[in-house]
């Protein structure tokens, strides 16, 4: 299976999980609406007790109040790996039809993920310019790849700094002055 219908499965089960809380909230709020109506139509209506089916009511709405905002909280997060993965798939899929197969030249829009035509001027989705996703695309794979060369790069063990390529060999770090213990074997100083 791959990565985005994972996420995308992740997603959906977030959203029903948000339905069923929400549903269950409104239940609740009719349960605290039917008990103060019953006790202003027993009473007369400018003095209201509060007994413990409201109190219990109230509990059940914060508890439900609280678990969607977490819920929100996973799903925005959700939404914005997903958005990224679709436009790492999307410029995958683009850059593969362009090549390969011209009949099916077609990405996942990052914004609304509707299967998307890199022919058309816009989304049919959103209404965004298919220029301007495919160059976010373009953007987040430079920024990946970017990620990846600096993770690989060797880095002063004491501040961190990258040490480039002609200091491979250096005694002292040329950024913080600190000793290396060991410099990198086979690397010349320039």
């Amino acid at each position: 299976m791959r990565y985005i219908d994972v996420l995308w499965g992740a997603r959906e089960s977030i959203r029903s999980g948000r339905g069923d809380l929400e549903r269950k909230r409104e239940a609740n709020l009719q349960l605290l609406g039917e008990a103060v109506y019953r006790r202003i139509a027993d009473g007369d209506g400018r003095t209201l007790e509060v007994d413990e089916s409201m109190r219990e009511a109230v509990r059940a709405i914060l508890a439900c109040d609280a678990e969607l905002a977490e819920m929100a909280a996973l799903q925005r997060a959700h939404d914005s790996e997903l958005a990224e993965e679709a436009t790492r798939n999307a410029i995958t899929n683009a850059e593969w039809a362009m090549v390969d197969d011209w009949d099916d030249m077609t990405f996942i829009c990052p914004n609304c993920f509707t299967r998307t035509s890199i022919e058309l001027d816009y989304c049919v989705g959103c209404g965004q310019p298919v220029k301007d996703l495919v160059l976010h695309g373009v953007r987040l794979q430079i920024e990946e790849r970017h990620r990846k060369e600096e993770a690989a790069q060797e880095r002063c063990p004491h501040c961190g700094a990258p040490l480039p390529e002609r200091y491979k060999m250096a005694l002292f770090c040329p950024t913080c002055g600190a000793k290396r213990d060991q410099p990198s074997a086979g690397a010349t100083v320039r």
